[in-house]
C-alpha cells in the first residue's frame, strides 16, 4: 500500500517577512542619526514651529526635536526636559521595532505567520491613536500652567 502524505496547513495570517520591520528600524536609525547630526538647539536650524511663531506659546510638540537630540547624544535629563512624551513615544517605537524584527525573524525561520501584523489587524488602532493624541496634547497645554513652566522646551 501506498503511503501520501497531507501537505502541512498554511500558516493562519498573513507569512513573517522580516523585511518589513528590518527596513522600518533602518528608517528609525537613519532619522536618529540625522538628529545627531545636525543639531535642533540651534535656533533655525530645523526651521521653525508655526504655532510658537503665532501664539508665542509652545505646541505640544515643541521640543520633540530636541528631546531625540538630546537622547542619542546621552543626556537623559535633557530630554525629559525638553519633552517627555516625545522621549517616551521614541523610546516606545524603537523598542516596539526591535521587538517586531525579532519576532518577524524567528516565525520566518519556521514558515509561520507574523504576530505582530495578525494582532495590528485585530487592534482598535483608531482609539489608541486618539488616546495619545489627546493626552500628548493635554500636556502640551499643562505645559503652558505656571507651575508646570519648567517643562517648556
Amino acid at each position: 500500500m501506498q503511503q501520501t502524505s497531507t501537505p502541512a496547513p498554511a500558516p493562519a495570517g498573513p507569512r513573517a517577512r522580516p523585511a518589513l520591520p528590518l527596513g522600518l528600524l533602518t528608517g528609525e536609525a537613519l532619522a536618529l542619526g540625522t538628529l545627531a547630526v545636525r543639531d535642533p538647539h540651534v535656533a533655525g536650524s530645523w526651521g521653525s514651529c508655526p504655532f510658537l511663531t503665532i501664539t508665542g506659546m509652545p505646541c505640544p510638540w515643541c521640543g520633540g526635536l530636541r528631546s531625540v537630540n538630546d537622547l542619542v547624544r546621552g543626556d537623559l535629563l535633557a530630554a525629559v526636559s525638553s519633552s517627555a512624551p516625545t522621549l517616551l513615544a521614541v523610546v516606545a517605537v524603537v523598542a516596539g521595532t526591535i521587538a517586531w524584527v525579532v519576532v518577524a525573524w524567528r516565525a520566518a525561520r519556521v514558515g509561520g505567520a507574523d504576530p505582530v501584523v495578525i494582532r495590528l489587524q485585530e487592534a482598535p488602532a483608531g482609539r489608541w491613536a486618539a488616546a495619545v493624541l489627546l493626552l500628548w496634547c493635554a500636556f502640551g497645554v499643562a505645559r503652558w500652567w505656571a507651575p508646570l513652566s519648567w517643562w517648556q522646551p
